[in-house]
């Protein structure tokens, strides 16, 4: 059964997905309450979007993340405004610059960031969604859902279908990798932009009121919470890794041997750590367990623990020298989706990788009330 600490930390795992991939400067955008003040003229993605459009400014802080239905199967992919992308959450690509701008223009001309915030239905549940679209951009994170039923947003459906086929079409070179190691070699090489790794540890330093805190790793973008006692709001802070830093937590996780390394260690406090390279992941739970000991899992142990001292140290580091963002606004409709993305993480763990994309699952709706 969870506890109010583990709620909180599910129900934020979307939001900071997206949100630690692009943030970059002070705060987040909240997303408008209800369609009324949407349809008000509240739009803060496309001023955003034509900056970079311009020229004025960078598009590598613009993230764009879709799941749809596409020929058949329910599929994935998050395209960086860098060129560099996700797909199916299997395996590296990269659009051409012209491409990407295409796409961006796209989002623009389509008014992505005046649309309300789901279609077909005002709350949309786990069994009645069709797909859903986030674009970040530095500051500013917005997700918009359609339900399977009731009114169909053409504008989502045009986004989704190109987004999807550019994807698909620079799948033609893509990049995947067939173990951790030959992960790590191929970032030292270069092959493997930052991107393609994620990293998440949770740690809870009180059973009693949930203190702690997570940080979360999308390529050289470290984002660090703080998680004060239930109902008291924490802090957060987003620091951007050089390249020699990055490089640098790349081979302590390559040191560590992740592949090697059990499912269950010894830690004095609550630790639980997620890393992920493309579709290589390893999940590690360390706290004290009944009848293990510091010495219990030997060189393992050893390794672990030299890789939990730099994740504690980057953590620190993030916090002393990090940028202070406000925590995403927690709408319910956010809170359902951010729901969604922890299962379906979970099933794809269990699942296990290399078996490609199935069609859509069906899951168990979240209980009402659910964070």
């Amino acid at each position: 059964m969870r506890t109010p600490w583990t709620v909180r930390l599910a129900g934020i795992a979307l939001a900071l997905w997206v949100a630690s991939g692009a943030i970059a400067q002070g705060r987040v955008a909240q997303e408008p309450k209800d369609k009324d003040e949407e349809s008000s003229g509240t739009d803060v993605l496309t001023p955003l979007l034509e900056q970079r459009l311009s020229g004025k400014v960078s598009a590598d802080d613009v993230v764009v993340d879709i799941r749809w239905p596409f020929e058949g199967l329910y599929t994935s992919t998050r395209i960086y405004g860098n060129g560099v992308g996700i797909w199916k959450r299997e395996f590296q690509i990269r659009l051409p610059r012209a491409e990407v701008r295409r796409l961006l223009k796209l989002l623009v001309t389509t008014r992505f960031g005046s649309l309300p915030h789901s279609f077909g239905r005002d709350e949309i549940k786990e069994e009645s969604l069709k797909g859903r679209i986030v674009v970040s951009i530095g500051p500013v994170t917005k997700l918009v859902s359609q339900a399977d039923g009731g009114e169909q947003s053409p504008a989502l459906q045009t986004i989704a279908e190109q987004v999807i086929a550019a994807s698909k079409k620079a799948s033609a070179h893509e990049i995947g990798v067939s173990s951790f190691a030959d992960g790590f070699q191929k970032f030292s090489v270069g092959t493997l932009a930052p991107e393609a790794l994620r990293l998440e540890i949770r740690r809870r330093v009180s059973t009693v009121g949930g203190e702690g805190w997570l940080l979360r790793a999308n390529g050289r973008r470290v984002y660090t919470e703080n998680m004060e006692k239930v109902g008291v709001p924490g802090s957060a802070r987003v620091l951007v890794l050089t390249p020699k830093d990055f490089a640098a937590l790349a081979q302590a996780l390559r040191d560590a041997d992740p592949a090697t390394l059990p499912q269950n260690l010894y830690a004095p406090e609550y630790t639980d750590i997620l890393i992920q390279l493309l579709n290589k992941s390893r999940h590690i739970q360390a706290r004290k367990f009944s009848g293990m000991t510091p010495e219990s899992k030997g060189e393992k142990q050893a390794a672990f623990d030299r890789l939990l001292t730099t994740l504690v140290a980057l953590h620190a580091r993030a916090e002393k020298e990090g940028r202070i963002v406000k925590i995403p606004d927690q709408t319910q409709a956010d809170a359902e989706e951010r729901e969604r993305e922890s299962k379906e993480e979970e099933r794809e763990r269990e699942r296990g990788p290399d078996k490609g994309d199935v069609p859509k699952p069906s899951v168990t709706p979240a209980s009402p009330g659910r964070p």
